[in-house]
């Protein structure tokens, strides 16, 4: 064991001078092509065997232990070789640190910009921080993590401003009495059609035509509120006006776009089954043609549905005869079609969720979204959604950072 500790002494003292020699040596040479600044880096990397030198000479003091346990006892090697290695690092750091910082600087300064570059950042961003003036420092700002303020056009603040006074003058007085009783006030869909934020990235048919970003930025201010109410806020733009402006008829978009986008009619959509969960590809809910009627009869059921039980049309998912799955609008009035609420939720109780129940529901062929066929359908929906429940956990986040800090600050 005292061998071995001095052995690691030796190495370490050898490695030691011979990187100081080197680093001084790099000092005097002038960096005027790429093979010099090649070999500089090289070097660089090397000068920080002072941190992982010291950890192999431990490993093998372990390494040592552990074949001699077939041997003899030696139940104290683990820890005093540990113990040694970690004290000889820590003379050999002290001793070497401020020569190894100081022709190291020096070294930096002859180096071109982009070698400087890649050695501080790419190599050791920790032991090149150490040479930064403190006053350089960036202070974080939690109110805007991302820096996005400076990333937006006028317009999409103008769009994120208007809304946010919203959320919080409307919705934050709704969501405590929302949460504790479980119930969705349906007059808040009219109100977000008066402000023209239903279905707001279509063209035309009464939207807003408003960017991507800015429709990201919508989700963030509502889920600021409540995860319920912008789950809402999703069905309606994403799920419902979507698939209808994307893969309906001119006739389709006429009738419904206009009133979805003001909140008069309130959509759903049924995608998810008792029995496969969101898995397109396992659906039960058959879509059968009749020749003589010249409709398609539904049977199934949907569930954990938002927006469901006061849902004024729906956006149905189906299989049809030829295994294709096929996207269809139903609307409350039709025959069968019921919309049971699902009560006692632990979670987005501020979102109204209940199931879909198709009893030979007889839908008319004007009703078929003729555009898409197959997992495209579902999928397209989906993805559009999921774009505004990003959105919208960044909102959840800074809500909580926000009056988590405050707290603290004023208890």
């Amino acid at each position: 064991m005292f061998v071995f500790c001095l052995l690691t002494a030796f190495i370490w003292g050898i490695t030691n001078w011979f990187l100081k020699q080197g680093s001084t040596g790099l000092q005097k040479i002038k960096y005027d092509n790429r093979i010099k600044q090649f070999g500089a880096e090289i070097w660089y990397f090397f000068t920080n065997a002072q941190y992982w030198i010291p950890f192999l000479l431990n490993q093998c003091g372990s390494v040592l232990y552990y074949y001699s346990l077939s041997k003899t006892d030696f139940s104290t090697a683990v820890p005093v070789t540990n113990a040694l290695t970690l004290l000889i690092t820590y003379l050999c750091d002290v001793i070497s640190r401020p020569q190894l910082l100081n022709s190291n600087h020096k070294m930096f300064n002859n180096i071109s910009n982009r070698t400087f570059s890649i050695i501080r950042h790419g190599l050791k961003p920790s032991f090149s921080m150490r040479i930064q003036n403190a006053s350089t420092k960036v202070r974080f700002n939690y109110e805007d993590a991302f820096d996005l303020e400076s990333q937006l056009k006028d317009d999409e603040r103008m769009v994120r401003d208007q809304f946010r006074n919203y959320c919080q003058e409307k919705l934050m007085p709704r969501v405590i009495e929302a949460n504790r009783k479980e119930i969705f006030h349906t007059e808040i869909m009219r109100e977000l059609g008066e402000l023209g934020v239903l279905g707001p990235t279509i063209q035309g048919y009464g939207c807003a035509g408003i960017s991507y970003v800015a429709y990201g930025l919508l989700a963030r201010e509502i889920e600021r509120v409540d995860s319920g109410y912008r789950s809402a806020f999703s069905v309606q733009s994403s799920l419902v006006m979507f698939p209808i402006s994307e893969f309906g008829t001119e006739e389709q978009k006429e009738k419904y776009l206009p009133k979805l986008a003001t909140g008069e009619l309130i959509g759903c959509f049924g995608l998810t089954e008792p029995n496969h969960g969101s898995d397109p590809g396992s659906l039960e809910t058959q879509a059968h043609w009749d020749e003589n009627k010249q409709v398609y009869i539904l049977n199934g059921t949907k569930s954990w549905i938002t927006n469901s039980p006061i849902a004024d049309i729906a956006v149905i998912w189906a299989k049809c005869d030829d295994k294709e799955i096929r996207g269809f609008i139903l609307e409350r009035s039709m025959k069968g079609f019921t919309t049971p609420k699902i009560e006692g939720k632990f979670s987005l109780r501020a979102s109204i969720t209940g199931q879909i129940a198709m009893d030979d529901v007889q839908v008319p062929k004007a009703n078929l979204l003729p555009k898409v066929k197959g997992l495209k359908g579902p999928f397209s929906c989906l993805n559009n959604a999921r774009f505004g429940i990003g959105w919208g956990t960044l909102g959840a986040a800074e809500f909580c950072l926000n009056t988590a800090r405050q707290y603290t600050l004023e208890r």
